[in-house]
């Protein structure tokens, strides 16, 4: 046995250090995938304070860096038919109105790593979305007319200067005279892809 390690100890430290080079090259890659999932942005579209249409939105960012939303979109569909709305564009200030007091009611502006944006209840962005696109002729009165909402946030990622989002769906039903949303995910999806946040971009310029 000693006569043959000895005869083959060139081979196998050959052996034994590409599986030591393996080794660390597979923990290398396991902190970098590590880094880069820490690195991803995500954001979080919740519903709170209720399961009916008085429940409010909240949009939170849990990314490693701060954003800034710059658009929401609220997607609304019926029978196979949709309407898209920019419902967060800033709202033109009066005479005696300061810039300060125009953020409290606008749903854009800086969200720093875990902090959140309560948009309103989904009966008013409703009402939102339907007050902007009111020169249509064709589309839904009320939420009561709606099948499904999608909420889509367009965000500014601050570390890297790009275009992020995340957009979440929920299904709206009528039961005992009450309006009711229930998620179609557990989570938002991310809109991370370059072909999905160049979508993103064609959306937040074409709608409103």
């Amino acid at each position: 046995m000693m006569n043959w390690l000895n005869d083959n100890s060139q081979a196998l430290n050959t052996l034994l250090n590409a599986g030591m080079l393996l080794i660390w090259l597979l923990y290398f890659q396991l902190l970098y995938l590590s880094f880069r999932a820490q690195k991803r942005p995500n954001l979080l579209i919740n519903r709170s304070a209720g399961n009916d249409a008085r429940s409010h939105c909240l949009i939170s960012n849990m990314s490693a860096s701060a954003v800034y939303v710059q658009a929401i979109l609220l997607d609304m569909s019926s029978g196979g038919r949709h309407w898209t709305a920019t419902i967060s564009d800033m709202q033109t200030l009066g005479s005696d109105e300061t810039a300060s007091q125009a953020m409290e009611r606008t749903k854009q502006g800086p969200l720093k790593e875990g902090d959140f944006m309560d948009i309103g209840s989904f009966e008013d962005l409703v009402d939102t979305a339907i007050g902007v696109r009111s020169s249509s002729t064709e589309g839904p009165n009320d939420i009561s007319d709606v099948d499904t909402l999608t909420v889509t946030v367009a965000a500014v990622y601050t570390s890297k200067n790009t275009l992020i989002g995340a957009h979440r769906s929920f299904r709206v039903s009528e039961e005992n005279g009450r309006i009711f949303l229930r998620p179609e995910t557990t989570l938002a999806n991310q809109i991370a892809s370059l072909r999905q946040r160049r979508k993103l971009a064609r959306l937040v310029t074409a709608a409103g």
